[in-house]
């Protein structure tokens, strides 16, 4: 009994990490890895591991386009606020205080923010730095 309970627990912990996360990638790799029952039990778990896998398949891209939907927001209002003067960290610190209060994990929030706010000031420096070049070829000189 005590190790169909452990595998139940599993199962809710896996089910808990594919909401969280928005991908079910790894769910079944991670059940065997972690199960303990054999014979009747493991058809036990297995079962109900399908039958929680198959309602997990509507919903998890349903909340996986709802969070990109959410950090794009709230990085196009970091954008908006450093834009208008607020200093990084406190735009970024209220949009994390922002998707925390929609329901994301403000520690994978911080981290998504941060990582897409990084590649979006890359894209921006460097495109600004070839119109720069494109400009300055276009000088003539005097002679």
């Amino acid at each position: 009994m005590r190790p169909l309970l452990a595998d139940l627990a599993v199962i809710a912990q896996l089910v808990h990490r594919s909401l969280v996360s928005g991908t079910v990638h790894g769910y079944w790799r991670d059940l065997e890895t972690h199960c303990e029952s054999d014979g009747a039990g493991a058809l036990v778990v297995r079962g109900l591991a399908g039958v929680a896998y198959a309602t997990l398949l509507p919903i998890v891209p349903l909340l996986a386009a709802r969070r990109r939907r959410l950090v794009g927001r709230a990085l196009e209002a970091v954008v908006r606020a450093i834009v208008a003067g607020v200093e990084v960290p406190t735009a970024v610190d209220r949009a994390v205080a922002w998707l925390s209060r929609k329901g994301l994990d403000a520690v994978q929030a911080r981290a998504d923010i941060e990582r897409l706010l990084a590649g979006f000031l890359s894209s921006s420096s460097a495109t600004a730095s070839s119109e720069s070049r494109d400009a300055s070829s276009d000088l003539k000189t005097a002679g």
